[in-house]
Formats: C-alpha cells, sequence, structure tokens
C-alpha cells in the first residue's frame, strides 16, 4: 500500500469539488443567521415595548397603556376571587342555621308524638293489628328528623359544612395573601419611580404611556378586605362528622388549609409529614422522636415548632407539633382543647359549631 505524500495529506483536509456547493451554502446561512440575529438583537434591545417587559418584568393592561408590576396582577387576580367566594359562604351559613332551627323544631315536635305512640303501644294488646301500624308511625317519625346533637354527621349536611370549612380557609389565606401582595406592589412602584431609563422607555412609546398602580393606592380594596376578613375570622369555626371523628379546618403556616381531627381527651397536635412539607416547614435533622399511639398504632413522630395555626379569629403561634411518619399520612392531622392554651374550647354539635372563646375579650356577636 503506498505512503500517501505530504501534498496528498494537505489537500485530504480539503473537501473535495462535488462538495464544495454544499460548503459554500452552509456557510452563507451561517453568516446570514448570525447577521440576523445580531439585527434582531439590537432591534429588541432598542424595543422599548421588549424592554420594558424583558428588563423591568412589566406587563401592559389588556385596554390601555398602563403598565403594572408583576404583584399587581397577582393582586387584581386575587382580590377578583373574593366576591364569588363571600356570597357562597354566606349562602351556606343561612342555609345550614335554617336546617339545624327546621330539625330541632321537627325533631322535638316528632318526640312529642313518638311518646304519645309508643304509650298507646304499651297499652295495645300483642295480637291487636293496630299494633303495626303504630310500630310504622313511629319509624316513620324518627326518619324524618335526627338527634340535633347528630345532625352535623348526616351526608347532605356534612358535605355542606365540609365545603363551608373549605371556603372560609380559602377567603382567609387569600385576604393574608392579597395584604402581602400590596405591599410588595407598593415597595416595586417605590424602586421603579426613581429609575431613569425606565422613564425614558416610557416616554419614547408615547405620553399616553404610563406605570401603575391602576387603582391609586387600592383604599376601597383594602377597606374590603376587612369586610371578607371578618367574615371569616369569627369566635367559632364550622364543625362535623365523619367516620366517627369529629372534624374541623385551620389554616397551617396562613396558607395551607389542614382538616383536623378533634382530641376529646389531652392529646398533643399532629400533622402529616406531607402537610408540614407543603408549608414549607423544614424538619430538623436533630428534632427529637416522640412515641405516639394514635388510633390504635404505635408510631415513632419527630417534634417540631409549627410558627402559625390559624381557626378562624384564633392565631395560634410556635406551637409544639408531632409529625407523623410517611407510612402514617392516612391517619391524618389531629388537634384538641390543649393546643389552645388558655382560650376556652366547646363543642356545640346542635349548632354545628365548635366555640372558641378568649378570656381577655368579649364574645363577638353571633357566637
Amino acid at each position: 500500500m503506498p505512503i500517501p505524500s505530504r501534498v496528498d495529506r494537505i489537500m485530504s483536509v480539503f473537501p473535495s469539488s462535488r462538495l464544495l456547493p454544499i460548503v459554500r451554502l452552509r456557510l452563507g446561512l451561517g453568516m446570514w443567521l448570525i447577521a440576523w440575529c445580531v439585527f434582531l438583537s439590537e432591534a429588541l434591545a432598542d424595543d422599548p415595548t421588549a424592554r420594558l417587559r424583558d428588563d423591568w418584568g412589566l406587563a401592559k393592561i389588556a385596554s390601555g397603556n398602563v403598565w403594572l408590576v408583576p404583584a399587581e396582577f397577582r393582586l387584581q387576580f386575587r382580590l377578583d376571587e373574593l366576591q364569588p367566594l363571600e356570597r357562597r359562604i354566606l349562602t351556606l351559613q343561612q342555609s345550614l342555621e335554617q336546617l339545624a332551627t327546621q330539625n330541632r323544631i321537627l325533631w322535638e315536635t316528632n318526640q312529642q308524638r313518638i311518646d304519645a305512640l309508643r304509650r298507646t303501644l304499651a297499652e295495645t294488646e300483642t295480637d291487636d293489628p293496630q299494633k303495626r301500624k303504630i310500630e310504622k308511625q313511629i319509624r316513620d317519625l324518627e326518619q324524618r328528623a335526627v338527634a340535633p346533637e347528630d345532625l352535623f354527621a348526616t351526608p347532605v349536611v356534612r358535605q355542606r359544612l365540609i365545603e363551608l370549612t373549605n371556603l372560609r380557609l380559602r377567603v382567609q389565606s387569600i385576604v393574608m395573601e392579597a395584604r402581602a401582595l400590596h405591599a410588595e406592589m407598593q415597595g416595586q412602584y417605590a424602586r421603579l419611580a426613581t429609575d431613569s431609563a425606565l422613564t425614558g422607555a416610557l416616554d419614547r412609546l408615547g405620553s399616553d404611556h404610563r406605570i401603575g398602580p391602576m387603582r391609586q393606592g387600592y383604599r376601597n380594596d383594602l377597606k374590603r378586605l376587612q369586610q371578607f376578613e371578618r367574615l371569616v375570622t369569627t369566635d367559632w369555626l364550622p364543625v362535623f362528622r365523619q367516620s366517627d371523628r369529629i372534624r374541623v379546618g385551620g389554616l397551617l403556616e396562613d396558607r395551607i388549609p389542614v382538616m383536623f381531627s378533634w382530641h376529646k381527651s389531652h392529646e398533643p397536635t399532629v400533622l402529616t409529614a406531607n402537610m408540614v412539607e407543603a408549608a414549607g416547614v423544614v424538619i430538623p435533622d436533630d428534632a427529637p422522636s416522640v412515641m405516639l399511639t394514635l388510633a390504635g398504632r404505635r408510631l415513632t413522630t419527630r417534634r417540631i415548632p409549627i410558627r402559625s395555626l390559624r381557626f378562624g379569629g384564633t392565631h395560634l403561634k410556635d406551637i409544639p407539633v408531632l409529625v407523623l411518619p410517611a407510612d402514617a399520612e392516612d391517619l391524618g392531622a389531629w388537634i384538641g382543647p390543649d393546643a389552645f392554651g388558655e382560650y376556652h374550647v366547646q363543642l356545640d354539635p346542635p349548632r354545628l359549631r365548635l366555640l372558641i372563646t378568649d378570656p381577655d375579650k368579649t364574645p363577638a356577636a353571633g357566637s
């Protein structure tokens, strides 16, 4: 096999004459692409609309030439959520109060009739054909109403109480988020007010272009937030019974809704690992291990502090909780009277409520 000469080796690095047109085409396309990218970057750098969007994160409203910071867009979205939630809460509360009142009246009336029928039944002979009719009348009356203390366990009422609980927690979290967004929005606009480059970009778009906010100060919106807050920060909570557990809703770390089972005795507050993770709480490696018997199961839990738990108008701060292991998530969260410290807590099933009284304050109207 002949050894290639130095000339052959040098020529081998160049494409053959048949490939030269393809190489030239590729080189031409590459040069064109580079030139286009340079032109495009220069055009974008000189486009005030792109700069407002990319450099300062602003966005223009759909109708008009007002540019808003991200926090204001999120704030408006949250404010728009509240009004339909308020209507639904008021409707549910009214319907539940009516159901409780009607059931109590019907139960008391039926009990009087049932007592009378039972006296008649006791005086009726065993072979009397009227005996079966009286027994059926008693069964029918018992089915028309339930004992007031059991109403919160009936499927229809329980479902409405679950919905009411979730809606109240949703409104409470939105109110707190909206207040935080309002403060964030004010800070963002304060920083942009002294940015001369931003002012120049707006001027280039035209004199009718301006930076937000849309509604000066949002004063009326903040007043409305107070009304929404009063609706859900009451000294009572909706309460219901499900699977032989009394359940009540709370707000973990001001944003995560949690449905708690109620301890009737003096037991610790319990959360699941998923709940703690969703709230952004990290379990330290040195968190103490605590043995716990819950629902007949012996478990190794971890004790950590929780910054905030809200139950209506009651705010529990820096309370110790036990976090369940991953294989006990099905047990859910638990809480009882001990978590509320000096507060007086009372279950009131006939009114479908858990009452929480601050000893240092006069109970609110409607509690």
